[in-house]
Parts: structure tokens; sequence; C-alpha cells
């Protein structure tokens, strides 16, 4: 892997009305030109996303969104797109100029605190001395983190200690193999090489499996299958077998019993979301009757091939497993639509979203009573083996 993916990194995202800054501020923040900076109120109508390296903070991801206010002749379109990143931000700066809450500032201000998102706020003096400290201590009602000074290139350290400060107070990063995986282990990692693997490259859970498992000083070993030979090769029996979900089945059936097994995607359910969540949509199953309406979610759009594991694979899994033809309805990229009318949702494995975005939509699911599972549970539920690739994760589960 050559860069930290986006998904793994913190989300910081720039909020405020149109022309207060948001632009000069990412441009000041990368050292980059990133943004177009003009004194055209709108300038910015799409998001701008840049991935750099903070020192303290690690792999972040600048988005600067558009400015919210009436001056665009598009503003709906607008207000819902910078919604859609508030979805997703782990921290939010947001900027001033006027010293007054708009209601458009208002409504951003409520979206952050309804995700639990925390807020550095920012008032943009441009030059001008004079500030309002009635206005500071309305926002810090809010938020404790709140700045007044010029954007320049010399307040961009104070800016950055601020963010600092803010992660520091919030991090809740996990990592893939957290608490389940001592120093020195060793680790099989079954990953076959289908029609869906990309050319010359692993798919991005194995790579990260791979590096966290080099983090925790641990050993790996990579193949495609597992079977006797392979055991009987091995100068230890292995601690953990991590196998893709299209071959579980086989893997448990070639490995020792006492060995622990579970896959890549229950790895990912557990890193991205609530795990218990994830089983409890899985054990809804087993509720579905003939005419209720499974929706497959893909958080990523790419192109369909023979055997798609979304389009062919699971479809037939269920058919078998439920005992006639379930209603599939198919959705990709970052917005469900109106979920109320099915009665379960399948999820991808969250691989190019973050945690943020992930437990939005298990949330959104749970507020219209739709149960939610992804497609590593699932595969493992009607295949007759969740129990046996949950073990590892019993602290987990155990006050579900």
């Amino acid at each position: 892997m050559q860069k930290t993916p986006n998904s793994s990194r913190l989300h910081i995202g720039i909020f405020g009305r149109t022309n207060v800054g948001k632009s000069t501020l990412l441009n000041l923040l990368t050292d980059q030109e990133v943004s177009i900076v003009s004194n055209i109120a709108g300038t910015t109508t799409n998001s701008v996303k840049k991935a750099v390296e903070l020192h303290n903070i690690g792999a972040v991801l600048f988005t600067d969104t558009a400015g919210v206010d009436d001056a665009s002749q598009i503003k709906d379109e607008i207000i819902d797109k910078v919604k859609g990143e508030i979805k997703k931000t782990d921290l939010a700066i947001m900027l001033f100029k006027e010293q007054i809450l708009s209601k458009f500032d208002e409504m951003l201000i409520e979206h952050f605190l309804q995700m639990q998102t925390p807020i550095l706020f920012i008032i943009n003096k441009f030059d001008n001395d004079k500030f309002d400290i009635n206005f500071q201590n309305i926002l810090k009602k809010i938020s404790p983190f709140v700045l007044c000074l010029n954007l320049k290139k010399d307040s961009i350290d104070e800016i950055l200690i601020s963010l600092e400060q803010i992660y520091k107070q919030n991090a809740k990063e996990k990592e893939l193999f957290e608490q389940i995986l001592e120093p020195n282990s060793l680790v099989v990692l079954v990953t076959p090489i289908d029609k869906e693997a990309p050319k010359d490259r692993l798919i991005l859970p194995q790579v990260q499996a791979l590096r966290n498992i080099l983090d925790k000083n641990s050993n790996a070993l990579v193949t495609q299958k597992i079977d006797e030979s392979l055991f009987k090769s091995l100068a230890k029996t292995p601690d953990l077998i991590v196998a893709d979900s299209s071959c579980i089945l086989e893997s448990i059936k070639n490995c020792p019993e006492s060995v622990k097994i579970t896959t890549f995607s229950i790895l990912m359910a557990r890193l991205k979301g609530d795990l218990r969540i994830l089983v409890n949509g899985a054990n809804a199953l087993d509720a579905l009757k003939l005419g209720d309406k499974i929706l497959i979610a893909e958080a990523c759009s790419h192109r369909y091939i023979e055997g798609d594991i979304a389009r062919t694979k699971i479809p037939k899994l269920l058919e078998k497993y439920l005992g006639f033809k379930p209603t599939i309805s198919y959705v990709c990229g970052n917005d469900f639509g109106d979920i109320s009318e099915f009665s379960l949702i399948l999820h991808c494995g969250a691989c190019m979203i973050n945690r943020k975005f992930m437990i939005y939509r298990q949330n959104e699911a749970l507020k219209n009573s739709v149960p939610i599972t992804n497609y590593g549970v699932a595969i493992s539920k009607m295949q007759g083996v969740l129990d046996k690739v949950l073990e590892i994760f019993s602290a987990d589960l155990k006050n579900s």
C-alpha cells in the first residue's frame, strides 16, 4: 500500500458560509494551492479533498465544503452535499467572518451536535482587530475550542495545536486485531485469487490485516487455501486463521478444531461499526418470509463482473438458505434513500468508508427498525458457521 487509504484517515471537514475563508484555510493547512480562492461568493460548489500527514495526529483527510447560505442559486443541492460530508466528518472546523450566527450556521451546528462531532470554531478577522467577546462566549458554550485570528501562514500553528488537542480528547481509533492478537503470534491469511481480485494487488482488508499483524510484531503466512499438508509444514500451530468469506466453510473443515478462525469481513465489521448490531442483523435472516424486501448496499461504485458477490453469490446463498427467491434491491454510494420498506439491509464490508459514516448508516437502519448486517457476517450465518467465526470476539458480544 503506497499510502494510507482515505477510509482509514481522520476526516477533518471545513464548514461555513460562502466567502469566509474555507478554501484559504485548506490551502494554508496543506501548504498547497488545493482549492481556488476568490472574492466571488460560491466559488466552491463541490467538496475539495486533500490527504496529508499531520504531526502528532497522523494521516488525515481535509475536506473543503461548499459555502452554505442564500448566495447560491443551487442552495438546496449544496446543503444536501454538505450534510452528506457531515456524516463522514470526525472533526469539524467551522469558520466565521461576520460575528453572528445565521440560520445556516445554526443548521450546521445542529447537525454536528446530532452526530457528536467535535468542533473547532475559527473567527476569521480579515485584518480587522475588532471582535465581539459576546459572540466568542456564545460559541464557547457549544465548544471550548474557539480561535479569533487572521487566516495567514503564521496563524496555522495555533490552529494545528487546537486540532491536536481536540483529536487527543476525542480519539477513538480502533485496530483490526485489537485485543485479539498477542505479539509473536502466527496468523494464516487465506486469500483466494478470484476474478474480483485486482491485478497484481490484494484487496484492501487483506492488506490492512497483513500490515496490522506486522505492527503487532507477529507473523503472517499468506495462502490461497488451507489443507492438512499446510499444517504439517508449520513449526507451530497457528494462533489464528483469517479467511476470505468465499472460502470460510472449506477453511473451517480443513483446520484443526482448536484453532481460532474468522473472516476478513467480520474483522472489518468490528473495525468499522458495531459488530453486535451486524450479528443481530444476520440472525434476522431467520425471520424473513416470502415478499420481504432486502436492500444490498455497496459503499463504493465499481464495474460488475460475472460472479459478482453482491449480484450473484449472495442472492444464490440467500435463496438456498431462505428456501425461496428473495426480493432484492441495490444501492451504491453514500445515500441509502428511503429504507422503511425493507426487512433487512445487507451492507458491504465498508472498506472504502470511514467508521464514522458506517456507524451513521447502522444508526439510520436502527431508527427505521430495519436490521442491518454485512456480507461476511451474513455469509457465515447462511453457511452455519457464524458461532465458530465469532468465538474470538466473545468480549465484544457479551453485552449483545
